[in-house]
């Protein structure tokens, strides 16, 4: 899948996702609200019945306890005129068998206690008044006064009344004090849920009895009572949970609500954790659909690297010199360069990708590819299929065109094969050549081109066949030390005409030195060697060679002048090969290598004394190519450009290019390369760049950079933030390069050029976009005044008489400005 469909893919999954939670968290939010909203419900619906039942219950027991009072006071009315002490000790006794009320009362119809169960309230007016009661006539209908507040003991009360009819006694009102607290006590088991509000009203809306217990609201009732004759109903509840119960008594009706905050609080405390949840689920699918984005955009970075890695390996295999090939663990061709296929030009149709190995070797010894092969030419493809499959030292085959090729396959830890195909017809040849002269040797040394020597135990030389033959001395020269006058007179130093004192340490002989034979100088090689006769420790005798030597002085001089040469060309274009052993981490470098680096020879012993030397902003790059290189990821090769410090300050570019070596196990032992300095070249591409965007003459700005800018200003322009746009052309400029030149015509507009540098701020640009036009870009908040300022300065600068070159110059400007946003955000209509 392209990374782009990869990318809307993830996109569309997390916003699925996210939908998917925002859309289950409000419908299961909206579920549980519902759930909650029914269990309040249910709460406050119970609480009802529960108030509704205490309330009947004791407001029955009052009302039968004051119904059965004609009953008992009655039976001794009956018989006699009884006192109001006699009647108060039956009330004691009731009382005290009923908590239900605080005192239990008989009343005269002018509102005064006659008797009472406890003494303190006897001969004292009620609280209330009678008329309150209803029509008296109206006996055994009983009636519920109040909330007062008994004067005697301060406490708020309901007042139940009854009237009775007594023989003896006439028309008198049964009276029950019943405390408010006490009220309050009973229906607090009812309202123990928080938030919950109890209210035992009459239907008029006065409050008898509430829960929470508020006296004070009492008092403000009774005093409106008082004043207005009824009290309003309290205000409905906001937001609340109402139930609404009638009692057996219809004037008096019980409402309990529930503030829906205090009912709703573990539904918001569940809302709250179950968004907390579905906000942290949304996190997480945002993290795993960033962490998949990072994941694509890492494959793709990747992607490009390896690309990039395969394009510098294909162009590697291109440059070698040798032709490559890769075949894949089933034996068909992977790659292989041009180089390849110019070698086997004749097997060319067949080299393809997908080929196999034996294909191409069976169609290119048909059409005569390979010379050695013979009649048998099946033979020839199997033996050739079996080498390749083996781990064996490299062959040697010929070309049809009589070129020979040194042919190396190692396998691949994949199961495949990579080859190298190296032309050695130039070794060949000089194979050749060597045996030519071996034989050329041996022809000399039967010549005399090898003289045999013996000397005595002093070394003085007793005989040397072949002597006269190779330098036309007579023998007897040997044993005076004559032979030393045919010696090069620079080699005569080091060639003393005593063999002994000659010898090194372990007493043996061998020098080189040139001889004069024929005419011409040749170098011999002298060696000798002690005899002994045991157990004698002096030598008898001393013997050995004479050779000549001259040819191979020869290739060492040509060898060594060949390597000066490969030197000074790879220093001359600041070059240097390297060779790094992995175990012991020691650099072997090129004549001349640590130069790149500024540093003296030597100073670049080991791996690390050159990655000490690399700028530290680099050292992860190149530590990391190395290591991919090592490590086989991209191959076994790097480029890489880095900076280096120099000691005295400042940087220089390097270009580094190694390749690393594998053992049989494909473990990375050595690495090789080629480092070079393109200081040069970076500086070059800076110059080049600083170049396209600024005046050549005063270094300002040319138009290319004045757009940009300008465009940047018109951008912060449809912001609001206003620019100023001059444009210049100086008054008399021609006439000053007409008359005195062009050189003084360059030197006024460089002054010129430095006085408007000197008018601007830090943040405003100067350019040059004609010949002696030029272009400011102030920005400024305060326009126009900044530029009606800017604009005089300029004028006054310019105008200014310039010394140049002798000359006194005056010339003028003339100046144009605009304005924007107000004259436009356009950058071309500006500047015309």
């Amino acid at each position: 899948m392209p990374a782009r469909h990869s990318r809307h893919a993830i996109g569309f999954v997390a916003v699925a996702l996210l939908t998917v939670i925002g859309i289950g968290t409000a419908l299961l939010l909206d579920q549980m609200r519902q759930t909650a909203r029914d269990a309040a419900d249910g709460v406050v619906q119970r609480a009802a019945s529960v108030v509704e039942s205490t309330v009947n219950r004791l407001f029955l027991q009052i009302d039968g306890t004051l119904a059965s009072l004609p009953g008992l006071v009655g039976q001794v009315s009956s018989q006699r005129n009884p006192g109001a002490e006699e009647v108060s000790q039956i009330l004691r006794s009731i009382n005290f068998q009923n908590l239900n009320f605080r005192d239990l009362l008989l009343v005269r119809p002018d509102g005064v206690a006659w008797a009472s169960a406890r003494a303190s309230s006897r001969d004292r007016p009620l609280p209330i008044e009678l008329r309150e009661t209803g029509p008296a006539q109206r006996s055994g209908v009983v009636r519920i006064a109040g909330p007062v507040q008994n004067p005697t003991t301060g406490e708020w009360a309901l007042f139940f009344l009854r009237p009775v009819r007594l023989p003896n006694l006439g028309l008198l009102y049964a009276a029950a004090e019943v405390p408010i607290p006490l009220v309050v006590t009973l229906l607090n088991p009812a309202a123990e849920v928080p938030g919950l509000r109890v209210a035992v009203t009459r239907t008029d809306g006065r409050l008898l009895v509430g829960l929470p217990h508020d006296e004070a609201r009492l008092s403000r009732q009774s005093a409106e009572a008082a004043g207005a004759g009824e009290v309003a109903p309290p205000p409905a509840a906001v937001a609340a949970i109402v139930a609404a119960r009638p009692t057996l008594y219809r004037t008096i009706a019980i409402t309990v609500t529930l503030d829906a905050a205090a009912g709703m609080t573990e539904w918001q405390r569940d809302r709250d954790r179950l968004i907390a949840v579905a906000l942290g689920a949304s996190l997480v699918v945002v993290a795993l659909a960033l962490a998949a984005l990072l994941v694509v955009q890492q494959r793709e970075r990747t992607e490009r690297e390896r690309q990039r890695a395969r394009a510098t390996l294909e162009s590697a295999i291109e440059s070698m010199s040798d032709g490559f090939v890769m075949f894949d663990a089933e034996d068909r061709l992977v790659v292989c360069n041009e180089r390849y296929r110019d070698l086997y030009s004749v097997s060319a149709p067949f080299i393809v990708p997908g080929a196999s190995f034996e294909h191409i070797m069976r169609e290119g010894a048909r059409r005569g590819q390979y010379p050695q092969a013979g009649d048998d030419l099946e033979g020839f493809v199997r033996d050739t299929v079996t080498w390749h499959h083996g781990n064996h030292p490299p062959i040697e085959r010929m070309l049809p065109d009589g070129r020979w090729l040194l042919i190396t396959e190692r396998p691949m830890p994949d199961g495949g094969t990579v080859g190298i195909r190296t032309d050695i017809t130039a070794q060949k040849q000089a194979m050749r050549e060597l045996a030519i002269g071996e034989r050329r040797y041996s022809a000399l040394a039967k010549a005399g081109a090898i003289v045999t020597w013996q000397a005595n135990a002093e070394g003085t030389i007793l005989e040397a066949p072949g002597w006269t033959a190779l330098t036309g001395l007579p023998d007897t020269v040997l044993r005076d030390g004559g032979w030393v006058a045919v010696v090069h007179p620079e080699d005569q130093a080091a060639v003393p005409p005593n063999w002994v004192a000659a010898a090194d340490a372990d007493g043996s002989v061998d020098i080189e030195f040139r001889i004069l034979t024929g005419g011409a100088w040749r170098w011999m090689r002298v060696r000798g060697a002690p005899v002994y006769e045991p157990p004698q420790s002096r030598p008898l005798e001393w013997v050995g060679t004479i050779h000549d030597v001259h040819d191979r002085r020869a290739a060492q001089a040509a060898l060594a002048e060949s390597e000066a040469r490969f030197v000074r060309a790879i220093s001359a274009v600041g070059m240097g090969t390297w060779d790094w052993n992995l175990t012991t981490d020691v650099l072997h470098l090129s004549p001349g290598y640590e130069a790149l680096y500024q540093k003296e020879e030597g100073s670049l012993p080991t791996a690390r004394a050159a990655a000490d030397a690399t700028h530290p902003d680099d050292v992860a790059d190149v530590t990391a190519a190395v290591d991919r290189a090592l490590k086989g990821i991209e191959g076994d090769s790097y480029d890489i450009e880095f900076r280096i410090l120099r000691p005295g300050g400042g940087l220089r570019w390097l270009r580094m290019q190694g390749r690393a070596e594998r053992d049989a196990h494909g473990k990375a032992i050595r690495m090789s390369g080629v480092t070079q300095d393109v200081t040069a070249r970076h500086d070059a591409e800076q110059q080049l760049a600083h170049m396209a965007r600024h005046d050549a003459l005063t270094d300002l700005p040319n138009r290319t950079m004045l757009r940009e800018r300008m465009d940047a200003a018109m951008a912060d322009a449809g912001r609001g933030n206003a620019s100023a746009i001059f444009c210049l052309d100086l008054d008399r400029f021609k006439q000053v390069n007409d008359t005195l030149g062009h050189p003084v015509g360059d030197a006024l507009l460089r002054a010129v050029t430095a006085r408007l540098l000197g008018c601007i701020r830090g943040t405003d640009m100067v350019a040059r976009i004609g010949g002696d036009e030029f272009a400011i870009v102030q920005s400024s908040v305060n326009q126009p005044s900044d530029a009606r300022t800017l604009a005089r300065r300029i004028i006054a600068e310019i105008s200014r008489p310039y010394e140049i070159e002798g000359n006194r110059i005056v010339i003028g400007t003339s100046l144009g400005i605009a304005i924007a946003p107000q004259d436009g955000i356009d950058s071309d209509r500006l500047l015309r």
